[in-house]
């Protein structure tokens, strides 16, 4: 709920802005001050901006052809040459859990493979990047192992 004090001063700052015209149809008050129900309409000139607190909006801010588009890096995929050196990491550390790899291991054992001309350089994934294709792998592997063992349960069972 907001106060009327706080209500009023939000109408004399949109009411001092030349490009706007107020228009409050209807408002109720409460027992506690407050206002319960308010109507506002709100017709804005075209290419006139209003400031309201610290935020300064034109008409038409909110448009698709006015949107500003970040310049982002373009994405980049592991290859399946390290997927498939990731996979071979992480099941060595399945079959012997001494030797297990945590991703900045395992991004060390791929800067090696680039150092020796193995893979190329701009292969090899973040950490974090590395992190997340753990857990995910670990999702997958624990979901597909759970299924295996549900197959061979119910056909060694005899009905």
């Amino acid at each position: 709920m907001f106060t009327t004090k706080f209500l009023h001063n939000l109408l004399e700052r949109i009411d001092s802005c030349n490009s706007q015209q107020i228009e409050v149809s209807k408002a109720s008050y409460n027992e506690n001050d407050n206002f319960e129900t308010i109507d506002l309409t709100i017709p804005i000139k075209t290419n006139e901006a209003c400031e309201i607190g610290s935020n300064v909006f034109t008409s038409g801010w909110a448009l698709k052809e006015n949107e500003r588009k970040a310049k982002r890096q373009p994405v980049t995929r592991m290859t399946t040459h390290v997927k498939k050196l990731l996979e071979i990491m992480f099941h060595t550390g399945t079959a012997n859990p001494s030797q297990k790899l945590i991703a900045q291991q395992m991004r060390e054992e791929l800067i090696l493979r680039a150092q020796a001309g193995k893979i190329n350089d701009d292969e090899i994934p973040k950490e974090t990047t590395i992190q997340n294709w753990i857990s995910g792998f670990s999702h997958r592997w624990k979901e597909a192992m759970a299924l295996r063992a549900l197959d061979e349960t119910e056909s060694s069972e005899p009905l």
